[in-house]
């Protein structure tokens, strides 16, 4: 009972997190990942843990905190890795790949985010496989390989269609 108590109050403190983040306030949504991270890493859940890591390094990320983003990011990837979680290969892989492009170190965002690609394609999961081909495109492009980054958008864009999600086109 003591860990249902605790899965709850983990989930509620990550929703909060979640809404504050919406709302537009990422300090108090970053407080409240922080409280669902402890709750999650009492009860040893690494797949919580794991997702919560993500949702503190967006935040990070979207703040312009790209060290320290990649740090979350990196501890997730880690977890995710280690359990052969897939999907969130796919996200931890895209989110470092993007906070390396950030910070200017296109040949290691390039390696995550192939693969992230990979971890989409093996899980079949189209969403991710699209954000990854996009995702290689803006770091070809940073890179000045135009040729590759058309091709890589035109990918992304072909899946996007096929599943018609005109909102990211």
């Amino acid at each position: 009972e003591n860990i249902k108590a605790l899965e709850d109050a983990g989930r509620a403190y990550n929703n909060s997190g979640v809404m504050n983040d919406i709302l537009g306030d990422p300090a108090k949504a970053l407080q409240e990942y922080m409280k669902a991270l402890s709750v999650y890493e009492q009860l040893k859940n690494d797949e919580l843990i794991s997702g919560t890591l993500i949702n503190i390094a967006l935040v990070l990320a979207n703040r312009k905190n790209y060290k320290e983003a990649k740090n979350y990011y990196r501890r997730a990837y880690n977890i995710v890795v280690r359990f052969e979680m897939h999907q969130g290969i796919s996200t931890a892989g895209n989110g470092l790949g993007i906070v390396y492009d950030k910070l200017g170190q296109y040949d290691t965002a390039y390696f995550y985010y192939n693969k992230a690609l990979d971890a989409a394609k093996f899980s079949k999961n189209d969403y991710g496989i699209a954000m990854s081909y996009g995702n290689l495109a803006l770091n070809s492009e940073y890179q000045g390989d135009y040729s590759a980054a058309i091709a890589y958008y035109e990918q992304s864009l072909a899946i996007k269609e096929r599943l018609g999600n005109k909102a990211s086109l």
